[in-house]
């Protein structure tokens, strides 16, 4: 249950407000649409956080359900309304080291992506090989440092879910080099099955097959 029933009461009105947001502005325009989407994404969490203090559980059920009901009413911009509560999600509470994470898992997704155009068009092992150890690499650098030194060398931040990002850029690539999936997602597509926020901490991996068809 929420601790305070304002919470509850400012879940009604979300819908109101996108559908106003539908009326105003050209919903062709998804630069605006997915802009705004953040903006209130993020005011919907400032004020779970900052005024209600909510528990971290009702704050994700209200970033669940204002992602739901921007979904339902704007269809068309869906993965730009996804990729910006992803964002939203994966920033959290705005700590240095969440926007370092974001920035390199970001970096990674691109090398993905660039790589998953060129074994299109040559279905290279040697390109799969090398993109599957840079990612295996950026694991091993951010995650097990300390480790494998004993504590003695820290990283100063370990990226929210990079082990499940790994994997799922390791099987996105998979698929895509054996030619069992043939789609080209756009950047932002692309970007949003990277940081899809109900799985970038603890999984499932994302077959790229069932996932990108939805959007």
């Amino acid at each position: 249950m929420f601790p305070n029933v304002r919470v509850y009461q400012s879940l009604q009105i979300i819908p109101c407000i996108f559908q106003s947001i539908c009326y105003h502005i050209s919903t062709d325009s998804i630069a605006v649409v997915g802009i705004t989407g953040l903006i209130i994404a993020a005011f919907v969490f400032w004020m779970c956080t900052h005024i209600c203090q909510c528990a971290v559980q009702d704050v994700c059920l209200v970033v669940y359900t204002v992602t739901v009901c921007v979904c339902r009413l704007l269809p068309k911009e869906r993965t730009w309304v996804l990729l910006a509560a992803s964002l939203v999600f994966y920033l959290w509470g705005g700590a240095p080291a969440a926007l370092w994470g974001c920035g390199l898992l970001a970096v990674s997704s691109l090398v993905s992506y660039l790589a998953a155009n060129t074994l299109r068009k040559h279905r290279r092992k040697s390109v799969l090989l090398a993109v599957v150890c840079y990612h295996i690499a950026v694991l091993g650098i951010f995650k097990y440092t300390g480790f494998f030194t004993g504590g003695a060398v820290r990283m100063p931040f370990v990226p929210l879910g990079i082990s499940f990002f790994t994997f799922q850029q390791i099987w996105y690539l998979r698929e895509v080099y054996a030619g069992t999936f043939s789609q080209v997602p756009t950047p932002a597509e692309y970007l949003t099955y990277s940081f899809f926020f109900p799985t970038v901490s603890s999984g499932p991996i994302l077959k790229p097959g069932n996932f990108f068809p939805q959007l």
